[in-house]
């Protein structure tokens, strides 16, 4: 079984997200709990726009803008993939020739 056969990177893609996924944010989390204050953390959303509030909000975009760009990149390789596979087909069509 060669190494770039379809399972393989079937295979390849289940895992990869998950593990792009998980540890960033466990960073984040570890972050976190460096930077707030447990009390700000945990009461942080009783009171409009205080200090946990918008430190949520800030992660919440980190996390969304950590999402958009893993999403780019998947896409691109999917795009990669689907167009070298597409030429590489055409190509085959025409070695007799």
């Amino acid at each position: 079984m060669s190494l770039n056969s379809r399972d393989n990177v079937i295979g390849w893609a289940k895992r990869i997200p998950i593990q792009l996924l998980y540890y960033p944010m466990q960073i984040l989390i570890g972050i976190e709990k460096m930077i707030v204050p447990e009390s700000v953390r945990v009461n942080g959303l009783i009171y409009p726009f205080t200090i946990g509030l918008l430190w949520r909000t800030m992660v919440m975009g980190i996390e969304m803008v950590w999402l958009l760009v893993l999403l780019v990149f998947f896409a691109l390789y999917v795009l990669v993939n689907l167009a070298i596979r597409f030429f590489s087909r055409t190509m085959l069509a025409f070695k007799g020739y």
